[in-house]
């Protein structure tokens, strides 16, 4: 059921069998879905979700609460887990191919990605925030990175409860702790 949902674009929204209640869309392909199995749609659920840019917020099933700006902001990719066990809730992803790939894990809530190809990799985990450029998330735990922050163009992170800030051409950094 689509209930109280705007959408604005060729193939927005376009989602099968599901649940869909106060979402905007805009953009070709904005918070639409593929069939993610041997052609079958799964029902889901998708719901005040706010998605601006070709292809934003597309393939995440079972979302909420998430704003994804920019061509391709937390786009996963069809197909890859099962509608009923992902879940993608209060994201927040701004630029061109931010959080991209977030939609591919498992769990990804609380985050926050904004930048240019902003961990537009592996990130499965809550509690992250990323702000710049090409930035990478790091660790390599099965279960999730959590409590990363990283600030900087073309940073990597260090992995759970880590905050990096700039890459290998940062010379000083200033302040008190």
């Amino acid at each position: 059921a689509n209930l109280n949902c705007v959408a604005i674009g060729i193939d927005t929204m376009r989602l099968g069998t599901g649940n869909l209640q106060m979402n905007t869309a805009v953009g070709a392909f904005a918070l639409r879905s593929v069939r993610p199995n041997a052609g079958l749609y799964f029902g889901f659920e998708a719901y005040y979700n706010t998605a601006i840019g070709a292809g934003a917020l597309q393939n995440t099933q079972n979302s909420g609460y998430n704003v994804a700006i920019g061509s391709a902001a937390l786009q996963g990719k069809a197909g890859t887990f099962s509608p009923a066990t992902q879940i993608v809730q209060n994201v927040v992803a701004i630029g061109k191919q931010a959080g991209q790939s977030a939609a591919l894990t498992y769990h990804v809530k609380d985050n926050v990605f904004i930048g240019d190809e902003c961990a537009d990799a592996k990130q499965n985990g809550n509690g992250n925030t990323y702000v710049g450029s090409q930035i990478v998330g790091g660790g390599t735990s099965a279960g999730g990175i959590y409590n990363e922050t990283i600030i900087g163009n073309a940073t990597t992170g260090t992995g759970t409860r880590t905050v990096n800030l700039g890459n290998t051409d940062v010379l000083f950094i200033r302040g008190e702790v």
